[in-house]
């Protein structure tokens, strides 16, 4: 992201909701969510489990993510409190972010139905759009450039964990590497 966002700055990167995103934007898109992922403790080697509809939100918090070195953990839409609660319980994600309400569903609220009896409090609750107790990712200052000492995870360390369907038993994690 850096290197194409340093040779073609204005080239687009993403073409969503008829709107063209270029390299420049979604790096310091990807940049200020890093930033407060890292503020509310998450980095190198935590998960982050986000549910976010397709779109240059989604692709900003997934390449936020891997700046920092941490997991990506995206858990599809489709998923209700039962698959989500399970998730979350067995990773404990330092970070958790999802759109306001996505296709008649209120995801923000349903993260919080879900947190609350695990006894869980992720230290960045990140939405797309507005909800009370949420940081909103549309209001994060951008930011060019992430500090020199932030990196991503080495190759062969994990940072992807997705969920099989869990439909004839409970959800699994399947984790990968850059390298898988």
């Amino acid at each position: 992201l850096d290197r194409a966002a340093d040779q073609w700055p204005a080239r687009g990167a993403v073409a969503a909701d008829g709107t063209t995103h270029s390299f420049a934007d979604l790096r310091a898109r990807a940049n200020a969510v890093a930033r407060a992922l890292m503020a509310g403790g998450g980095g190198w080697g935590d998960v982050v489990t986000w549910m976010l509809p397709n779109g240059v939100d989604a692709i900003a918090v997934a390449a936020a993510v891997w700046r920092i070195g941490a997991g990506n953990n995206p858990v599809v839409s489709i998923y209700r409190e039962h698959e989500l609660s399970f998730v979350l319980d067995q990773l404990r994600p330092a970070a958790v972010v999802t759109a306001e309400h996505h296709r008649g569903r209120r995801h923000a609220d349903e993260f919080e139905d879900v947190l609350a009896p695990l006894g869980h409090h992720p230290g960045a609750r990140l939405v797309s759009g507005v909800a009370p107790g949420w940081r909103s990712i549309h209001e994060l200052a951008p930011a060019p450039h992430l500090p020199p000492s932030v990196e991503p995870a080495p190759a062969d360390d994990p940072c992807l964990v997705l969920y099989t369907s869990g439909t004839t038993a409970a959800p699994k994690g399947a984790v990968h590497s850059s390298a898988t």
